[in-house]
């Protein structure tokens, strides 16, 4: 991830002359901060006001020389406007901007460190304005990325993509099933994986004993009754972070590959991703390889569906 680190080195811009920066300014500039502007759209020229600081419009920045590389931070009183101005200042080269991100356009990981920066610099906690994404203009309606780095791109995908694993996937776990129920769910669609619905709505009080997935997973009655205890486990651990902490599936996405078929297949996170199938979820949180993220984009299939 592309990021910075803000330093009393930086020269500061901050964004929108308001109450929210009048008394930021204060405050970086008694802290030891080089704050040597304030942008706003009202003003049609320059003007400086006694302490040396500068007010300006943003088509004025140029004409000022203020480094691409100094940090601007958003002080806008209306969230819901910031992302046309941050596009703004991406266009113009600027890409050091902390701001307090209101959509969901930009991967979720990048949006909680933004939103620790803009804590920190507001209540003086500067420690924690560290790692700071750099900004880059959004031009068209992304999905909603959780994560990305070298090797996978973790997203919210759509429900309806994804399909239980392949037979040869099965085959290469070498995954102790019945074969003669196993093969009804070779590659079906999540929602009609009845074996593993049964489990969770018997633990959500919604339907009878899981019969079939029990015959599935185990051959002996003794085995099943360890493994139901054990879903059980499990699946308490699924309703506290589903209710506390949904970061813990966030950041533990299903992982699963591209079909040419036209559809994803699970490899790991099979539980997971039908818990939150049976909570109602219409998108899951899922990780793919880079290639297979951009396969699935040029299929078109994620912006044809649903959300």
């Amino acid at each position: 991830m592309n990021a910075f680190d803000l330093s009393k080195n930086d020269v500061i811009l901050l964004y929108g002359d308001n109450f929210i920066s009048r008394p930021l300014y204060k405050k970086l500039r008694n802290d030891g901060f080089c704050v040597k502007a304030i942008i706003d759209r009202k003003y049609v020229s320059g003007k400086t006001e006694a302490d040396g600081l500068k007010l300006l419009c943003i088509e004025s920045l140029s004409e000022n020389e203020f480094s691409k590389n100094s940090v601007v931070i958003v002080c806008m009183s209306n969230g819901l406007t910031q992302e046309s101005v941050i596009n703004g200042l991406a266009g113009r080269g600027y890409e050091k901007i902390i701001y307090l991100p209101m959509l969901n356009n930009r991967p979720i990981l990048e949006q909680d460190i933004l939103r620790r920066a803009y804590s920190g610099v507001m209540s003086g906690d500067y420690g924690s304005v560290f790692r700071v994404p750099k900004t880059s203009v959004l031009s068209e309606k992304q999905n909603v990325i959780i994560y990305r780095n070298e090797i996978e791109t973790a997203f919210l995908c759509p429900v309806s993509v994804i399909h239980a694993g392949t037979e040869d996937l099965y085959n290469e776990q070498k995954l102790p099933l019945n074969y003669k129920i196993a093969q009804k769910y070779f590659d079906v669609p999540i929602s009609q994986d009845d074996a593993f619905k049964g489990l969770f709505y018997y633990l959500m009080d919604k339907s009878g004993f899981p019969n079939e997935y029990l015959e599935l997973m185990r051959q002996n009655e003794s085995d099943r009754k360890v493994l139901l205890a054990d879903r059980k486990k499990l699946f308490l651990i699924y309703e506290q972070n589903y209710e506390y902490n949904f970061n813990f599936f966030l950041y533990s996405p299903i992982r699963a590959e591209w079909n040419e078929k036209g559809h994803l297949n699970i490899l790991d996170g099979h539980h997971r991703c039908i818990y939150l199938f049976c909570k109602g979820k219409k998108n899951v949180p899922l990780a793919v390889k880079n290639d297979d993220y951009e396969k699935l984009i040029k299929s078109d299939i994620l912006s044809n569906m649903d959300k």
